[in-house]
């Protein structure tokens, strides 16, 4: 999301990854909104941004339909993308608790909470304990649905 937010000129020349084509740089300018981005693109030119806005989970309207729904963000702070990815958790947080949506925000910081194998980043090390602490909370979650 970073790199869409910094290069409004990438959207005009996105080409899909998965085509095996594209430079990842195709004005120069930085990296280019990939075409298979699953929201869309975020640009608001020419009404790019329709379906980022109408799927945008972080948008208030779209929280409200998880009324029913627990969730549980997990986040570090290792570098520039996690620390930003560490607030932007945060505000989904904020948001959930002021529509009184159940949320649980883990913030494994630089990772040594979590597990000896995460150093905070957006990486495997994280991943593996996270899902460790996850799965049994969703394993009980369908256990109590019945």
């Amino acid at each position: 999301m970073l790199a869409t937010e910094l290069n409004v000129t990438g959207a005009w020349c996105a080409v899909s990854s998965s085509s095996g084509s594209g430079s990842g740089d195709c004005t120069g300018y930085g990296p280019y909104v990939d075409s298979d981005a699953i929201f869309g693109s975020p640009y608001p030119v020419f009404n790019a941004d329709r379906i980022w806005k109408a799927v945008d989970p972080a948008a208030p309207k779209n929280l409200a339909r998880l009324s029913a729904t627990g969730i549980t963000l997990y986040t570090g702070n290792n570098d520039v993308i996690d620390a930003n990815t560490a607030v932007a958790s945060r505000n989904v947080k904020n948001r959930l608790d002021a529509l009184g949506i159940p949320s649980r925000l883990v913030d494994y910081g630089n990772g040594a909470a979590l597990a000896p194998t995460c150093n905070g980043g957006h990486n495997y090390g994280c991943w593996a304990p996270a899902f460790a602490d996850y799965v049994p909370r969703l394993a009980a979650a369908f256990a109590a649905a019945g």
